[in-house]
């Protein structure tokens, strides 16, 4: 699946760089989803000059606080985190919600919940639990309204707020998460062998 989604994200790239050229918005799109891919592959200093471009141009189109910003910015905080930069995901994370909020589309808005789960998983790296816990709570409970609990990107933040509630020590709600993230992606999905079901399995049994 995701070598054919690679495929199809570099071939659109490629169609739009020819026919709107490389200021376009549309070409932006196109840098933010190859960053996104090139994560997935580990290449990450390529990656981010990829989404560096897309901010460039969405910037000059949109302004500062332009929304397209904010998927930019999502991919940017989900980048450093790979890196370890912590506190460079944090600011990521914080500058798209912050877009979110005041183009008054933080809830509705599908990114929201990416960028909170960004925000969460980089304040528990930094041992800020509490603060953690916030953000990850309020991601799962958009996520809830928005996607609804048989949803992968339920699962996914689901499980990362299970991560921050085992840090906590309320052992009780981190397993409930963990094996709601089980019933997501083995249950629902039927995804017996996704890497996603596989950590969750090895994080349960090393909670139990």
């Amino acid at each position: 699946g995701m070598k054919a989604g690679s495929k199809c994200v570099i071939a659109g790239r490629e169609i739009r760089l020819a026919h709107f050229g490389k200021k376009h918005p549309f070409t932006a799109a196109s840098y933010n989803s190859y960053s996104r891919v090139l994560r997935n592959r580990d290449e990450l200093i390529e990656a981010e000059k990829e989404v560096g471009k897309a901010i460039v141009i969405n910037r000059k189109v949109y302004g500062g606080n332009g929304l397209p910003l904010a998927a930019n910015l999502n991919e940017l905080g989900a980048l450093r985190l790979y890196q370890g930069a912590l506190r460079g995901a944090l600011k990521a994370a914080e500058r798209g919600i912050k877009i979110l909020k005041k183009s008054g589309v933080y809830h509705e808005d599908p990114n929201t919940s990416r960028l909170l789960d960004v925000q969460g998983r980089a304040l528990l790296e930094l041992r800020k639990y509490g603060p953690a816990n916030s953000s990850l709570s309020q991601a799962v409970k958009l996520d809830l309204k928005q996607v609804g609990a048989d949803h992968p990107k339920y699962a996914t933040h689901r499980a990362n707020l299970a991560h921050v509630q085992e840090a906590q020590e309320n052992f009780a709600a981190a397993e409930q998460g963990f094996l709601e993230a089980v019933r997501v992606y083995g249950q629902v999905l039927g995804r017996l062998g996704h890497p996603n079901l596989i950590d969750t399995y090895a994080n349960l049994g090393s909670l139990l």
